[in-house]
């Protein structure tokens, strides 16, 4: 005699989804006199409630969220025990182990990611980023990248007939740029201003550039100060304040931010010949404004109004005598706006400058 060979399969559902009792089995064992159940878990989720000794059990399962249990049998009688034959009863698989892969791809076509086996899991479902291809259903996927790939994630669930388990995400990274720009778009009566991108992974400086007219420091940082003319205070113009990253991958695609500011275009000291000359009014102005001029000779004087382009939208010329003139201007079909009003003389020297707001 002798003890019984190890028991057969054990017959029962892997997966128990949503159910609270199961059934375990096995075939009859010859010689036999015995089995002995046991439950390999980490709790008392899934407990024998009935049918210990025999070839089947009933099993009482909590809504414990554990999601592996082993169950166990083996074979006796009087000579010794069998080795013990086993099942893996899941409930949602357990969740993937990090994932192991290349995180810096610059220069890579092709890269492979990988996970250690899941405790439950049947299959697997990988999410790539934008900029990577590749399929897999098991714990590896071989990934093509494209020249393009920036920054993403690779993901991988773990999935069998009770459902999925997300693993976490691995950010991978490529030639990626700058995804903001803080700082003024306005800077008119400005002399500084601080521009900052936000931090690129794997970034290991930055590159900025500022209008033609500006000044600043900080490059290689992502952080610049920026110096203005000392003259920002006429005619307003636009430009662009751009940075890329730079990293071993190269340079990235620049982020810009347009910025409103003010450049010489015209002269805003006022010169007075011999005489005297009122500010014009009313400012703000609605249909047009007027300016009074005391001169003590007959003479010439020309009235031009720019826009904050810089665009000379009226130049009137007037004749003037001696004592008080009144310069009217029409403005009622311009647009609603900051516009720059100067006076010239004869000799197309500016003798009054000022601002004037239409509304």
């Amino acid at each position: 005699s002798s003890a019984p060979a190890t028991p057969g399969a054990i017959s029962g559902p892997n997966a128990i989804c949503g159910l609270l009792s199961a059934t375990y089995s096995i075939a009859p064992v010859t010689g036999a006199t015995g089995y002995t159940w046991t439950i390999t878990t980490g709790s008392s989720s899934m407990s024998i409630a009935s049918g210990q000794g025999t070839t089947s059990i009933n099993v009482n399962i909590s809504s414990s969220n554990l999601n592996l249990w082993v169950i166990n049998v083996t074979a006796s009688n009087g000579c010794g025990t069998s080795p013990f034959s086993s099942i893996n009863v899941t409930k949602k698989p357990q969740t993937p182990t990090a994932i192991s892969g290349p995180t810096n791809i610059c220069g890579l076509t092709t890269a492979t990611y990988s996970i250690l086996p899941a405790a439950g899991a049947t299959s697997y479902i990988w999410t790539l980023p934008s900029g990577m291809t590749g399929s897999s259903t098991t714990t590896s996927i071989n990934v093509t990248i494209a020249s393009t790939f920036t920054l993403g994630a690779v993901k991988v669930m773990a999935v069998n007939a009770c459902g999925s388990i997300p693993g976490t995400a691995l950010l991978v990274y490529g030639k990626s740029a700058p995804s903001s720009i803080t700082g003024p778009t306005n800077v008119c009566g400005m002399t500084t201003a601080t521009y900052s991108c936000n931090t690129v992974v794997n970034a290991t400086a930055y590159g900025w550039q500022v209008p033609a007219s500006w000044t600043f420091t900080g490059q290689g940082t992502n952080t610049i100060v920026a110096t203005m003319p000392a003259n920002v205070n006429n005619v307003t113009f636009s430009g662009v304040v751009r940075v890329h990253a730079i990293s071993g991958c190269g340079n990235s695609a620049d982020k810009t931010v347009t910025v409103s500011y003010c450049k010489s275009g015209i002269t805003m000291s006022n010169i007075t010949a011999s005489g005297s000359i009122s500010s014009l009014y009313p400012n703000p102005a609605t249909d047009g404004f007027t300016i009074d001029l005391t001169s003590d000779a007959d003479n010439a004087v020309t009235v031009e109004v720019y826009d904050v382009l810089g665009n000379k939208v009226i130049q009137q010329k007037h004749t003037l005598v001696s004592g008080t003139s009144t310069l009217k201007t029409n403005i009622e079909d311009f647009k609603n706006g900051m516009y720059f009003v100067r006076l010239l003389d004869e000799n197309n020297t500016v003798i009054y400058s000022e601002r004037m707001i239409k509304q």
